[in-house]
C-alpha cells in the first residue's frame, strides 16, 4: 500500500493501518525479550523481566495513538473525486481532525484561496462555529488574516472552490497556511 501524507486523502486509513503495525511490533519486542529471560533464566525474575515491563511503556504510548485515530473515517472515493475536480491549483489538505481542550472537529477537505480557508464537513456539529473561530484564531496567530468557513453540503462547497479557482492569488501563502492547518491537527 502506498504511502499517504499528512494531509493528503485517506491519510485516516493509512495512519490507522500504520499505527496497528507499529503497535504490534512494540508490544512483540518486549514479550520477546521476556521469553528470551524465562528461557535462560528459568525464572521470571531477571534483568530481561525489567526490559520487557519498561519496553512495554512505548508500546503502550503507540496503543493510545492508535486508539485516537481508531474513529476517523476518510470520506468516500467519488466525494473526493469530485472536490478534486473542482479544486484546480488550489492548496488542498484533507481528512483533518482539530482538537481543543472543549472541542473536537473533524473537517474532510480544506481549500485556501488568498486571504480565505474553506472547509467541508460530512457532519455538521453543534459546535461549528465556535470551531471556525479557531481555526481562524490560529492562522491569524501566525501572522495570516484569513476568515474561515465551514460547509456541510457538498454541492456548495463545489460551487465555493469553482470561484476560489477563478479568483485565486497568493499562492505562497496558501502553501504556508497549508502547513499551520497541517501542525494543528491530529
Amino acid at each position: 500500500m502506498k504511502k499517504v501524507e499528512k494531509g493528503g486523502y485517506g491519510y485516516f486509513s493509512w495512519e490507522k493501518k500504520r499505527r496497528a503495525a507499529a503497535t504490534l511490533i512494540m508490544f512483540l519486542l518486549p514479550v520477546a525479550f521476556f521469553v528470551t529471560g524465562y528461557i535462560q533464566t528459568g525464572t521470571r525474575k531477571n534483568l530481561f523481566t525489567l526490559v520487557a515491563v519498561l519496553g512495554s511503556l512505548p508500546a503502550c504510548k503507540a496503543l493510545v495513538g492508535w486508539l485516537v485515530m481508531l474513529p476517523r473515517k476518510s470520506m468516500g472515493r467519488e466525494c473526493y473525486e469530485s472536490i478534486l475536480g473542482h479544486a484546480g491549483d488550489l492548496p488542498m489538505v484533507y481528512d483533518l481532525y482539530f482538537t481543543t481542550y472543549e472541542r473536537n472537529i473533524q473537517v474532510d477537505a480544506m481549500a485556501v484561496c488568498g486571504d480565505e480557508v474553506v472547509g467541508y464537513c460530512r457532519h455538521r456539529q453543534e459546535h461549528w462555529g465556535s470551531m471556525e473561530g479557531y481555526i481562524q484564531d490560529t492562522i491569524r496567530d501566525n501572522g495570516y488574516p484569513v476568515t474561515v468557513q465551514l460547509m456541510e453540503d457538498l454541492p456548495m462547497f463545489l460551487e465555493r472552490l469553482d470561484a476560489m479557482v477563478h479568483a485565486a492569488g497568493r499562492e505562497h501563502e496558501g502553501q504556508q497556511i497549508r502547513q499551520i492547518l497541517l501542525a494543528v491537527t491530529l
